[in-house]
């Protein structure tokens, strides 16, 4: 069996967050390369899960083929932002050449 190929993909939109977040989710790429049956396994932000899915809906894949035939193939993606943090650190004093 061929792995479906993404054509097409759009991402949540960009935001600052105070901490890092991640999104997994479950889903089958079906006979027409739609991302389809999508069900969240775990999430540090339920927010972002509502994106996180509004953008897989508008994903477009070359589906998986078995002897010849589309094939429906299930498929687990993790999606993660990083955080700003919320103090800088300041750098060590620079020392001079002795």
């Amino acid at each position: 069996m061929s792995r479906p190929l993404l054509r097409k993909r759009e991402f949540p939109p960009a935001v600052k967050t105070q901490t890092p977040d991640s999104v997994t989710v479950r889903l089958q790429v079906d006979e027409n390369g739609n991302a389809a049956g999508i069900h969240v396994e775990k999430s540090s932000d339920p927010k972002w899960e509502g994106e996180v899915i509004a953008a897989l809906k508008k994903w477009k894949f070359d589906p998986g083929v078995a002897a010849g035939m589309r094939v429906a193939v299930p498929l687990t993606l993790e999606f993660s932002r990083a955080g700003t943090p919320t103090a800088s650190v300041p750098a060590p004093p620079a020392t001079a050449p002795q």
